[in-house]
């Protein structure tokens, strides 16, 4: 099927495939992709960055010709196969982030970070950014790596980076994130209300106490039957939208200035279960200096294995409060 590119040209189109028959035969290439928020984090205090995307990455890896049959599709006139990487192979993402990584090894997290097939050089000084960018330009030429013009930004002081508002202030939230949110009027059904905490955890570390602004949400998650949206769910929706008309700016530490006297920790871990007799639900609090609360109960009433899960996360929230954690 011959699908348009999105954010592409255009006129810019690409031949889709489905490979799902291949992929439970086809043994999992566990190569790990990079850890986004340390990636966003490593750009602090950059003063310039280029944001770049390869184009159409997975198409600029050639095929083991003796796999090259493997991915054969049929069209009216014949039978054809790809001498490149298709889009939707069970490994392609770490064929990919493996080839970035050896390509790029002498300057990710120096003044370049990657992530699959979208590239940010980055300096702290506008000065180097040049050099900077003419040092990949040659590894991108040695290696033949084709860049998508449209969707590439050079010498800016902010921009976008995998989902985060990057600058040389800090890092703050994708605006489109927080627009969904704000556009967000009461939930109907129980698939509204998880679609809300999808898109608030996706904001989560922008928003403090995060758990504690659920708590409402959870809490109507567990009555999947007798769905009933409550004025206290009403006034957590009202006082989110609130607090992300003025989102927080993340920076990074200063060195030489003192840092504010931390908080003790506490990790709160919980799990919930079904088993074929019963549901039930583990919350375990740890507390510095070794302070530990621990509970385990059975649920009295006919649960799914989901329920099971949110009622446990909600089990923990209010013991949480209860033991005055914040």
């Amino acid at each position: 099927m011959a699908i348009q590119c999105s954010g592409g040209a255009k006129r810019s189109w690409k031949v889709e495939n489905v490979h799902g028959l291949y992929r439970p035969a086809c043994p999992k290439d566990f190569y790990p992709l990079p850890r986004i928020d340390l990636l966003v984090d490593s750009t602090g205090g950059c003063a310039l960055f280029s944001m770049m995307d390869a184009y159409q990455g997975y198409h600029q890896i050639f095929m083991a010709e003796e796999d090259r049959d493997k991915t054969f599709f049929i069209v009216e006139n014949g039978i054809y196969c790809y001498n490149v990487m298709p889009f939707g192979l069970n490994n392609a993402g770490a064929t990919y982030q493996r080839l970035a990584n050896k390509m790029f090894k002498e300057l990710i997290e120096k003044i370049m970070e990657v992530y699959v097939d979208d590239m940010l050089v980055k300096s702290k000084e506008e000065e180097e950014h040049l050099n900077h960018l003419q040092v990949a330009f040659e590894v991108m030429r040695k290696y033949g790596m084709k860049l998508n013009p449209t969707k590439c930004t050079f010498g800016v002081r902010g921009g976008k980076f995998l989902g985060y508002m990057v600058s040389e202030k800090g890092i703050e939230a994708n605006p489109e994130k927080i627009k969904a949110i704000m556009q967000m009027s009461s939930s109907k059904t129980i698939k509204e209300v998880q679609k809300l905490t999808g898109k608030v955890a996706s904001l989560a570390r922008f928003i403090s106490r995060s758990a504690y602004r659920n708590l409402p949400f959870f809490k109507i998650l567990r009555k999947v039957k007798d769905f009933q949206w409550m004025k206290e769910c009403e006034k957590a929706l009202r006082d989110l939208k609130q607090y992300l008309a003025t989102p927080p700016l993340l920076v990074n530490p200063k060195v030489g200035e003192p840092e504010q006297q931390r908080r003790e920790s506490w990790m709160l871990h919980v799990d919930g279960s079904l088993t074929s007799s019963a549901g039930g639900a583990r919350i375990l609090l740890q507390g510095p200096r070794g302070v530990k609360i621990e509970i385990t109960t059975k649920l009295d009433f006919p649960t799914t294995n989901n329920e099971a899960k949110y009622e446990a996360l909600t089990m923990g929230l209010e013991m949480a409060l209860e033991a005055g954690v914040k």
